[in-house]
């Protein structure tokens, strides 16, 4: 009984904070796989980290054995950069912001904060869990190999972002698109703008940190299995280990 009623309290002061507050989840590696990415963009890796893979499917999630436990997300930042194989000191996984999370300190269009689109948050939750329409997790779709079609959903990606390149027929961030992956990039368009979310669903931004000066590194996208679970174990640490960051 007072097992139960000490998760009930944990769980109530959780939500009352989630409202209110982002939170660090400490440090990260970050790599590239080969046959994984595509141009300067994702996929990326993300492994070492304290975070959760339940809401990713097996196509999205521990694809390379000897990293362990990891995650396949992309970037949402065109002008912060990280140069995998690398690490981040610091990830944050962010609450706040007009839809729900949010880039900071960095983009193309903002120079403070980028809310996530809902259109992202859309395409990147079918990504995790291995329903995007056109993507080739296996073998080739429609001639595309799973590194050109993570290509063109990079591009996406920064174009719903307002990163730039959303002429696809151009070259952007060394990251060109043939005559297939233009198709397939304008489908996904389409298809996130007809799919009517008005939420962000179950994806949140990860801000990613370095402890020199502070640095703004990059922002990511991740999966959360259910809203609110990291303090319920899922994020690998207890109540006393969560960090929390009051909103801006």
């Amino acid at each position: 009984m007072k097992k139960m009623l000490f998760l009930v309290l944990v769980v109530s002061v959780f939500v009352v904070n989630s409202a209110w507050a982002d939170y660090l989840v400490g440090s990260a590696d970050i790599t590239r796989v080969n046959g994984y990415y595509g141009g300067r963009g994702g996929e990326f890796t993300l492994y070492n980290v304290n975070l959760t893979t339940a809401g990713y499917s097996s196509a999205t999630s521990n694809v390379l054995s000897s990293l362990g436990s990891s995650f396949q997300t992309f970037c949402l930042e065109t002008d912060e950069y990280v140069l995998p194989p690398t690490h981040v000191e610091q990830v944050w996984v962010n609450e706040s912001g007009l839809t729900g999370s949010q880039a900071v300190y960095g983009g193309a269009n903002s120079t403070t904060a980028d809310p996530l689109d809902y259109r992202t948050a859309y395409l990147y939750t079918q990504f995790a869990t291995d329903q995007l329409s056109g993507y080739a997790y296996t073998g080739t779709v429609g001639g595309l190999t799973r590194s050109q079609t993570a290509a063109a959903l990079q591009r996406v990606i920064w174009a719903i972002e307002d990163e730039g390149g959303s002429d696809f027929a151009v070259n952007f961030m060394d990251t060109p698109l043939n005559s297939d992956q233009q198709v397939l990039a304008n489908q996904w368009m389409t298809e996130a703008g007809a799919a009517g979310w008005t939420s962000i669903g179950n994806v949140r931004v990860l801000n990613l940190w370095s402890n020199t000066a502070l640095t703004a590194r990059q922002d990511m996208l991740y999966l959360v299995p259910v809203p609110g679970a990291a303090l319920l174990g899922f994020l690998g640490f207890g109540w006393a280990g969560l960090k929390l960051r009051k909103r801006v």
